[in-house]
């Protein structure tokens, strides 16, 4: 787990991220800048969290900001945004809790909204949205939910439906709920919804999180591009590979190099598998204790990599005493995943599983490197 300093740390990251979009939309002095709600974890907001977040705002004075309540944040009657003291935000700052079409001054845009008004709904936040008619302004709406573009979506998470732009005649569909980019906007050029995912990762499960989206429409509402940004302050990422020999070690190293990773901002989890002889686990061990040194977080999943020990690992272990021979004899067994009784002479309550057998063997091989046994 994350220590409290480094989560405290992670915390304070998604203001810097908010910020640093904030930024962006300014020097590119965009028209508008849409938040898809969720803007906090829940209403149960801390004061201080309220007055930071109320700080960054204020520093974007001629920047439009439109946000709607998420599932999350739901418009209620603890609201964050109707408390002090972000009830008294500046002008520019918009915060839309009305099902009716708003205009953007200055643009040719109407944006939609759709609001949550609790955490759970199987009803589309966007079926109030009326049809053109003889309008040729800008249509986007502005929505939070599921988007039932992809199969196997919970049904009372706000379902929006996988043609809702087309059907409500949206020039273009703001997305928020899930946390990463969906879909790519440099593989979806005929595209008009998208998810922009949230500005600071979260979590090793995110696949593309971390980024703004910048879109842009001539006056007719014709997307002449959709772009990704990255706005982040640190990046979670998740590393799956085999591991057989040393060569595959120093491979891993080596990736890892090459990546180019700012280590000092990145949380990385390893997840290895294959089966390799106790000399290249303690390979393996000695280079990711160099990794938690230089990453801000690692973390090593080890439970699809086994450990049996080298014909010639074998014999160095049952060189030993009696008990070693015995115990290494034994240990090797269970770590093949062969089931057996332990020797009566044992007496064991709880005998150990696969797994601690393989963990009893590495720690073994380790004490015959730095004692004689």
């Amino acid at each position: 787990m994350v220590s409290s300093s480094k989560a405290e740390r992670l915390r304070n990251a998604r203001l810097t991220a908010v910020r640093n979009l904030l930024e962006f939309g300014e020097e590119l002095n965009v028209d508008f800048v849409v938040v898809a709600g969720d803007n906090f974890e829940s209403n149960q907001v801390g004061r201080e969290l309220l007055r930071e977040t109320k700080a960054v705002l204020e520093d974007f004075p001629e920047l439009p900001i439109y946000f709607i309540p998420g599932n999350h944040d739901p418009l209620m009657e603890d609201y964050a945004f109707n408390t002090e003291p972000l009830n008294s935000l500046g002008p520019n700052v918009h915060i839309l809790t009305r099902e009716q079409p708003v205009e953007v001054p200055n643009t040719s845009v109407v944006l939609y909204p759709g609001i949550c008004r609790k955490k759970k709904s199987s009803q589309s936040p966007l079926k109030w949205v009326p049809d053109r008619e003889k309008d040729d302004r800008i249509r986007i709406g502005l929505a939070h939910g599921n988007w039932m573009r992809l199969p196997n979506l919970s049904k009372d998470d706000y379902p929006i439906g996988e043609n809702a732009a087309e059907e409500h005649d949206l020039d273009y569909l703001a997305l928020g709920h899930w946390h990463s980019t969906f879909p790519d906007p440099s593989e979806s050029s005929t595209e008009r919804t998208f998810y922009s995912g949230t500005p600071e990762p979260t979590a090793f499960k995110e696949q593309d999180s971390g980024n703004v989206l910048l879109v842009e429409t001539d006056s007719s509402g014709e997307l002449l591009k959709v772009e990704k940004h990255e706005v982040a302050q640190y990046s979670w990422i998740k590393k799956e590979f085999n591991l057989s020999d040393m060569v595959s070690v120093d491979g891993l190293r080596d990736d890892l190099k090459l990546t180019g990773y700012g280590e000092e901002n990145t949380l990385l989890r390893l997840k290895p598998s294959g089966t390799v002889p106790l000399k290249v686990m303690e390979k393996f061990d000695e280079l990711t204790e160099k990794l938690e040194e230089s990453f801000f977080y690692l973390d090593v999943r080890k439970e699809d990599l086994d450990l049996t020990p080298s014909e010639q690992e074998v014999e160095e272990l049952t060189a030993g005493t009696g008990w070693l021979g015995d115990t290494v004899e034994h240990l090797e067994k269970l770590a093949s995943g062969e089931s057996l009784d332990p020797p009566e002479k044992w007496k064991m309550d709880d005998p150990p599983t696969k797994k601690e057998a393989q963990r009893a063997l590495e720690i073994l091989y380790g004490r015959l490197q730095k004692e004689d046994l």
